[in-house]
């Protein structure tokens, strides 16, 4: 865990499912955030469902 963001989330409603996996890197710098390098969000709708895959990286914080 990289400043208090987990690399891996889970978020469930009924049958639907929301996956974040992502590589954060913290640099110098940077005093409440960090860099997520390559990443996924995954979205299912319902359990025999296709999964949609979207591919991240940016800049996350919290102040």
């Amino acid at each position: 865990m990289a400043r208090g963001f987990p690399p891996q989330q889970r978020y469930r409603a009924g049958d639907m499912v929301l996956d974040v996996d992502v590589e954060i890197e913290t640099r110098d710098g940077m005093l409440s955030g960090a860099v997520i390098r390559d990443g996924v969000i995954s979205f299912r709708a319902q359990q025999d469902q296709e999964t949609l895959v979207v591919p991240v990286v940016g800049i996350i914080g919290c102040k």
